[in-house]
């Protein structure tokens, strides 16, 4: 029976990185795959062009605008597109003839810009949504960074990240005039509601250095200076120790490196998954791409995870 361990390492809106300890692989790369196929957010679907006369196919724009991360304020929740009441009435099929949506599942965004001048970039900051509780990443980070300017501790380098993304590029008299409707989605449907830029996990090393390697003062320096994450230092005694085992990689340079110098001691060092008394230890790094908070994910993958088990259940 296991019994798993959690620490948490690093927490902010954007990256939650924590340990598992005494867990199976096959649990926590469960919580992996669900963190990016599972989770639901809200996403632009069903794209309306008027006019472009940008240099750009409609396809390029639509791909472009398609995903552009969207988030919810306010616990604003929408009904899934196929499941809401005005689908159930028309007696819709599944993806057919793209049904029309209510406000109940649906935020119309409007973007309609001419360029009067010699060039204007349109960004996702253009683009225009029908309810105010939903909007661009950028948008909303558009708005906190202009009340954090009154701020005397406003730091403009935590705001970089959700840059305005770039649609396209007018020239002068070129116009782009849509409409984009968002629907709710999982990754599994399409990666644009996928809410992870990424979603990842290792095996905690354990390192085990033979201390013969000691004995030989130009091999160790050698050793040391061949670890790229550079976790190999020289103690007080001048002997090879460990810095931080976590930050290794498994990238097997410094056993490389060895076995040159030493054909016939294949074990001066070894590298290997830590194993516990009920499963393995893992570090876990997930980051958000804005539409919803890292931890928020992971706390939705479980529960996504737990449901889908007790339908199990139940059909049993």
């Amino acid at each position: 029976m296991f019994n798993p361990t959690t620490k948490k390492i690093k927490l902010t809106d954007d990256d939650f990185i924590f340990d598992v300890k005494n867990i199976h692989f096959s649990y926590i790369n469960a919580i992996r795959r669900l963190t990016i196929s599972h989770v639901e957010t809200i996403c632009i679907d069903i794209i309306t062009i008027e006019t472009n006369t940008t240099f750009l196919y409609d396809e390029f724009i639509c791909h472009k605008i398609g995903l552009i991360p969207i988030i919810c304020l306010n616990g604003f929740q929408l009904n899934h597109q196929f499941e809401c009441e005005c689908q159930q009435k028309e007696n819709k099929k599944k993806y057919e003839n793209f049904p029309k949506c209510c406000e109940k599942c649906s935020v119309t965004f409007n973007l309609d810009k001419k360029c009067i001048g010699d060039k204007m970039t349109i960004t996702s900051d253009d683009l225009i949504s029908s309810n105010e509780n939903v909007m661009t990443v950028s948008n909303y980070y558009k708005k906190i960074k202009e009340s954090k300017m009154k701020d005397i501790d406003y730091e403009e380098e935590l705001f970089s990240v959700y840059d305005p993304i770039v649609i396209t590029n007018l020239g002068k008299n070129q116009e782009l005039k849509l409409s984009a409707t968002s629907v709710k989605g999982i990754g599994w449907e399409h990666a644009k509601w996928s809410p992870v830029s990424s979603s990842y996990f290792y095996y905690e090393p354990e390192i085990i250095i033979n201390k013969k390697i000691n004995k030989y003062e130009k091999e160790k320096k050698v050793l040391i200076e061949s670890c790229p994450r550079k976790i190999l230092i020289l103690n007080e005694n001048k002997e090879v120790e460990i810095n931080d085992h976590m930050k290794c990689n498994y990238c097997g340079h410094c056993k490389s490196i060895l076995k040159n110098f030493f054909p016939q001691e294949p074990n001066f060092i070894s590298i290997e998954p830590k194993k516990e008394k009920e499963g393995f230890s893992f570090r876990y790094f997930i980051e958000s791409n804005g539409s919803l908070t890292a931890k928020d994910i992971v706390l939705k993958a479980i529960d996504v995870c737990l449901k889908k088990l007790k339908t199990i259940e139940e059909s049993i």
